[in-house]
């Protein structure tokens, strides 16, 4: 049980439930709603704590991680760790299920992208496409829709917008988790971008990657779509994704990461000044931006 623990790598899953909050606090900002029936939500969140464990105990029985690994130790890997993973995504699409359709049908494509990233007959992970994209997907697009569906929200082009940030976000940061990895990547036989180019190429592909999620996020507070104010919240992040690009090792990725959280709470803490600064009588939340979005698809 204890290797099981350390391989699930507690210390990333509130970065990854902070993911089902971020979807979730969309959906009530862009209605301005009240908050919801917290039932729901907390099936989500128990789901894709599941979906967090299998997912890393599938690809710890895959790789058998010799050395340090992004948020974790090692820990050798037991028997059954495979059929725990299987275990874990199927109590996933469970929870997932009792939170509604919407969210089942988020568990159920988010479990199917772990079990082909990590799964020894496919093992996307390996993969010079597959596998970022699959986490840009899974982390980036499901995981905050899971959220954002336990609201019931109107879906606008702002929020498919919202989605693109994380999901380059995402898939900025499953490139700089390659970093330090290339080498036990290459002895695996896995053709990932640290394997084939090397660490700083990693460095440099999670760099850009972020770097265009920023960009967009700025663009829609430059155009309206997004509180104004979170523009403050440029220079630091230009400075964190400038530092991006000179990772060699999963310590220093580890601390990109962390800076980019830094950033993001900072984005959260302009956005609630905005917010804590609108004339109560009028629109606020997300109907007060200087442009609020028509839906493309109505609330429930």
């Amino acid at each position: 049980m204890p290797a099981l623990l350390t391989l699930a790598r507690p210390r990333m899953l509130p970065l990854v439930l902070l993911l089902v909050a971020c979807g979730y606090g969309l959906g009530l900002w862009e209605m301005a709603w009240d908050p919801v029936s917290g039932g729901p939500l907390l099936a989500v969140l128990a789901a894709w704590s599941l979906l967090h464990a299998g997912t890393l105990w599938l690809n710890a029985d895959l790789d058998r991680d010799e050395g340090a690994v992004l948020f974790g130790g090692t820990a050798p890997v037991p028997p059954g760790t495979r059929r725990a993973g299987l275990l874990a995504l199927m109590g996933c699409v469970a929870l997932g299920m009792t939170a509604g359709p919407a969210a089942g049908r988020c568990a159920a494509l988010a479990a199917l992208l772990a079990l082909l990233y990590s799964h020894p007959t496919t093992a996307w992970k390996g993969r010079p496409m597959l596998g970022p994209l699959t986490n840009g997907v899974g982390y980036g697009v499901l995981t905050p829709l899971a959220g954002w569906a336990v609201v019931g929200a109107a879906m606008t082009g702002r929020t498919v917008a919202v989605l693109g940030v994380l999901a380059l976000a995402m898939l900025g940061l499953s490139l700089l988790a390659q970093v330090g990895q290339g080498d036990e990547d290459r002895a695996r036989g896995y053709r990932t971008l640290a394997a084939r180019a090397g660490d700083a190429a990693a460095a440099r592909g999670g760099q850009v990657a972020v770097a265009a999620a920023g960009a967009l996020f700025l663009g829609l507070a430059g155009v309206g779509l997004l509180p104004r104010l979170v523009l403050l919240a440029a220079p630091p992040l230009g400075w964190v994704v400038a530092r991006l690009g000179r990772a060699r090792d999963g310590a220093a990725a580890a601390r990109g990461v962390l800076g980019l959280l830094g950033v993001a709470l900072l984005a959260l803490a302009l956005s609630l000044v905005d917010y804590a600064t609108q004339f109560p009588d009028g629109p606020f939340a997300g109907q007060a931006t200087a442009v609020a979005p028509s839906p493309l698809i109505g609330p429930r």
